[in-house]
């Protein structure tokens, strides 16, 4: 867990701060977490604030410090006449609510960790800088952060035979994607962009239509694919753009080709359809922890369960209710930090 990253090396065998760098760092870090907004206050008012709150973060235990990262508080002081110290203090939280989805913050290729960059920064920011710091404590440097106008969440990511799958749509941009090629972090021959002409919020991301069980197997939800395939509406079929690379750079050799239709025909695998109610279910975020083994969220029709042990498919079901009450499940609570090089 994040929060056990954070800790280690502040505390000993019985809970104890362990004083030190480690600690100096947790409270440095924390100090950003604890927001004073005095605008309206006297430069030496709001001096002195600073000056408290570095006494109050020294005081605190690690412990304290890492639930006062994840609750994000905010003091709003502000001018009182009727006050004996000439200010109102108002307090708020604006707690991390999304940091249990650790897909989200970064993507792991085979040359690193990549930082990401949230859709919606103005929610979910603080979270990265959480993530960056957990890094950074287990000796774990980025080999890339995407900048600028790009956007890149780590549910749009799958990597599978030297391929990269990397959906483009509600969350991650093709400003984004550009950016991995461009700098050459992937670390791999060929990216499949998958484009998203859904939009739905709901399906924000590729892991939420879309996964792979096994070598040559995926499942793929009916809302993406054509009519004819069983689909719904054509105009909503997710399409793909494929770039390999050739003499250091990618170059596109695909372009809006049916996804489905891809994935049979020029890559050879086999796929299990999703229904809209399994979809619904996140029946198809699962977390494939060997070839041929996932652990996934409770709630999947028999039907697609059925599916996936007739392809060779073991899987664990798991009641993820709470989980799934903010559009995630299994592979939403994980993310691997580590990835081997073909």
């Amino acid at each position: 867990m994040v929060e056990d990253v954070l800790l280690e090396g502040t505390v000993d065998k019985d809970g104890n701060a362990i004083q030190g760098k480690k600690l100096n760092d947790l409270q440095n870090f924390a100090k950003k977490y604890l927001k004073i907004k005095c605008n309206e206050l006297d430069d030496s008012v709001k001096k002195e604030l600073e000056i408290e709150k570095d006494k109050a973060i020294k005081s605190l235990p690690p412990h304290v410090l890492i639930d006062l990262i994840l609750q994000n508080p905010v003091i709003t002081a502000e001018k009182d006449p009727n006050s004996i110290s000439d200010f109102d203090a108002k307090y708020s939280l604006h707690p991390l609510l999304d940091l249990f989805y650790l897909r989200d913050q970064i993507i792991t290729t085979p040359k690193g960790i990549v930082l990401g960059k949230f859709a919606r920064a103005e929610v979910r920011h603080d979270e990265s800088e959480v993530v960056k710091f957990a890094l950074n404590k287990l000796g774990i440097k980025p080999v890339y952060a995407v900048t600028g106008k790009g956007t890149l969440e780590g549910g749009d990511f799958f990597m599978a035979d030297g391929i990269a799958f990397i959906g483009e749509g509600v969350r991650t941009n093709s400003e984004g994607i550009k950016q991995l090629m461009d700098n050459d972090v992937i670390g791999v021959r060929k990216v499949v962009v998958v484009k998203d002409h859904l939009l739905s919020p709901a399906q924000m991301h590729l892991d939420t239509y879309f996964n792979l069980p096994a070598p040559k197997v995926a499942v793929l939800s009916l809302e993406r694919v054509k009519k004819v395939d069983g689909g719904v509406d054509d105009s909503k079929a997710s399409t793909v753009d494929v770039y390999e690379l050739k003499n250091g750079s990618y170059i596109q050799t695909v372009k809006d080709r049916d996804f489905r239709d891809y994935l049979i025909h020029d890559l050879k695998y086999k796929i299990i359809p999703v229904s809209v109610k399994d979809q619904r279910a996140l029946a198809t975020n699962f977390l494939t922890i060997a070839p041929y083994t996932i652990v996934g969220p409770e709630g999947a029709s028999q039907e697609f369960k059925d599916a996936l042990k007739k392809e060779g498919v073991e899987a664990t079901w798991v009641d993820m209710t709470n989980i799934k009450r903010g559009f995630g499940a299994a592979r939403c609570v994980t993310q691997p930090i580590q990835r081997r090089q073909d």
